[in-house]
């Protein structure tokens, strides 16, 4: 397999596909098999490389169609060769891979505090402790290096794959580290429990338990299914106990969060099992495969179990064995609505689909979030923090690399406690991708807001043409407008920034800040040398405060010199499509001086371009404020 390179076989395949799927540009389960054997002659291996390409058809699919696009059918391909690759020379595989030399060396005491002991498993102790670094709370989980239950490899495959999967339903990690003794990983803590308890809670607590409540638990467990399907990973483990709510005494709009990913799989892995009797579907009590509506089917057994207040399901009930459970699984008989499923024929038929024994009839987890009784029951979603927007859309408009400091604040705090501004990014969030577009920001805000601030905050907070903003970069632009005051932010990033205290950044703190993961990801193809030239810091010995200030804040005029123009007067601007002066009106002032008109709802005229596009009504081509902002801008 060591004669082609991953380019030239993708363009193989993609004319194959082509060839063989002909003008609806899909490929149905005989198709693909077909394919598979044409692609192996023509790359010269066994068509035995691919394996049982009709059993892994299916964990391919995940629209649920029953069959594979272009790109899902490279996915397959790609994937079982990448196994088989992999399989043959376990040491190839492992080149370029995360390994334990990777993994940092710290002292645990210099950067926690542990606090209240959560519990002792195979692996190592779970402790809560708090974070020196910024006085929070986080979970920190040992893994003693001299126990077998707690291989390395698969510590590092968990903790790799968590840090990329950025999204708001999905459980976070901070760090992995070492000592000589240990490996730890920090991660968020969830303070209200998991979802085997969390109806007996609820009930305590005085909530209403109705169809609206299960549907807003259960739509966003979904969501973050969802997600990781998106990020072709699947969860393999879904039950209620990794199911949690984020914090205590929210029962009646409880925020929820899906965690450990210990038997999380890529799809480019081959045939496996595991996970938690109950909950794992027929094909794969029977053929060890799971593919993304296994989840499906986890997720049908924990909707049951809550409703029927049983653990487990259906299957293992009066099981006495292992031996019982699993021929009960595979059975798979539905059985008769009873309870709060006669009171609910829409829900009981919606769970009955989640479980059906046959996979290639269960809806993928995409269909159950847009089921009618799911649709109708979870009814409208949490308020939106509309403060917080206001502010946002009022902000001056945000370098890239200050989206990324406060991206990389955001990443270390705990996001699942703030429920409002988490909220607000999920309603916006409409495919469920982690990431928001202008298009998805302006349906979700469309009523909440005013149609120039909507516009004006998609313009700072995702700027223009065809950009998106992730989960972690929108609540850090979101915590620093909430708190209402950038200069302060700026002030606690320089202040960690600077990691021995002497007041000042060198040049190698500053190149630190810009190998940071957010930054680096959102400077795009900036070089570190370009990006500190562009603020003005590259031949500095000492970045002191004022010169990481007045950095980002170049662009503006120094001491935030208003417009000449305000709030609700009346202008004429020039029009370069009608090659005239149009009369308008000032909609929004901004601290940096730029101004949004009624014409040109959302988009910003800074104070330098007013002096040729804005002026008073009847007055000179320039604008009568023009000798104000020639002396605010030293001209």
């Amino acid at each position: 397999m060591s004669g082609y390179n991953t380019g030239g076989r993708a363009d193989l395949f993609k004319q194959l596909f082509r060839q063989a799927a002909g003008a609806d540009r899909r490929l149905s389960e005989q198709e693909m098999s077909g394919l598979a054997i044409r692609l192996a002659s023509q790359l010269r291996i066994p068509a035995t490389v691919f394996g049982e390409v009709k059993l892994m058809f299916h964990r391919y699919d995940f629209s649920g169609d029953g069959q594979l696009d272009e790109d899902e059918g490279l996915m397959l391909i790609e994937g079982m060769m990448r196994a088989v690759k992999d399989a043959k020379d376990p040491q190839a595989a492992k080149a370029g891979m995360m390994s334990s030399r990777d993994i940092p060396t710290k002292r645990l005491e210099g950067s926690y505090a542990l606090g209240k002991k959560l519990g002792q498993g195979g692996q190592g102790a779970v402790y809560l402790a708090k974070d020196r670094s910024n006085g929070q709370e986080k979970v920190v989980k040992f893994y003693d290096k001299s126990c077998a239950n707690a291989p390395c490899d698969d510590i590092i495959d968990e903790f790799a794959l968590l840090t990329k999967l950025d999204h708001p339903k999905i459980a976070r990690t901070y760090e992995i580290f070492q000592d000589r003794a240990n490996f730890y990983t920090v991660s968020e803590p969830y303070f209200g429990g998991d979802l085997s308890t969390i109806v007996e809670k609820a009930s305590q607590g005085g909530a209403q338990i109705t169809e609206k409540w299960f549907a807003g638990i259960w739509s966003q467990s979904c969501q973050g299914v969802a997600f990781l399907h998106t990020q072709h990973v699947m969860h393999c483990d879904i039950k209620e106990a990794n199911i949690m709510i984020s914090s205590k005494g929210n029962f009646q709009n409880p925020n929820v969060v899906v965690i450990d990913f210990g038997l999380a799989q890529g799809f480019s892995a081959g045939q496996m099992a595991g996970g938690t009797p109950g909950y794992m579907p027929p094909e794969v009590w029977q053929m060890g495969l799971w593919t993304p509506k296994g989840d499906t089917f986890a997720m049908g057994v924990t909707f049951y179990s809550m409703i029927m207040m049983g653990q487990g399901g259906p299957w293992t009930q009066n099981a006495q064995s292992i031996e019982q459970v699993t021929a009960n699984t595979v059975r798979c008989m539905m059985p008769p609505p009873q309870g709060y499923f006669q009171r609910s024929p829409a829900l009981y038929r919606m769970v009955s689909r989640m479980l059906n024994r046959d996979f290639h009839a269960r809806p993928n987890i995409g269909a159950v979030l847009d089921d009618p009784w799911m649709k109708s029951a979870s009814g409208d979603s949490m308020d939106v923090d509309t403060g917080a927007l206001r502010r946002m859309s009022k902000m001056a408009e945000m370098s890239q690399l200050q989206k990324g400091l406060l991206a990389d604040m955001a990443s270390k705090e705990n996001l699942a406690q703030l429920e409002e501004i988490s909220a607000t990014f999920v309603s916006m969030d409409e495919n469920n991708d982690g990431l928001v577009d202008a298009n998805e920001a302006r349906q979700a805000l469309r009523g909440k807001l005013p149609a120039a601030e909507i516009e004006a905050l998609i313009g700072s907070l995702i700027g223009d043409g065809n950009g998106k903003v992730s989960y972690t970069v929108f609540m850090g632009s979101m915590i620093a407008a909430r708190k209402g005051n950038s200069s302060q932010m700026l002030w606690k990033i320089f202040q960690e920034l600077d990691d021995d205290n002497n007041g000042y950044l060198c040049q190698n703190e500053l190149r630190a800040m810009m190998d940071r993961d957010q930054v680096k990801e959102l400077m795009g193809n900036k070089s570190a040398q370009q990006a500190l030239a562009e603020f003005g810091w590259d031949r500095k010995e000492r970045v002191t405060w004022e010169d990481f200030r007045m950095g980002f804040e170049k662009s503006s005029t120094p001491g935030g010199v208003a417009s000449p123009f305000q709030e609700g007067q009346d202008v004429e601007y020039y029009s370069p499509s009608y090659g005239k002066w149009v009369p308008c009106k000032v909609v929004n002032t901004r601290g940096d001086g730029a101004i949004t008109i009624n014409i040109k709802a959302g988009f910003w005229i800074k104070l330098a371009d007013q002096q040729k596009k804005v002026r008073a009504p009847g007055g000179p081509q320039a604008s009568p404020g023009l000798n104000l902002l020639q002396g605010a801008m030293g001209m």
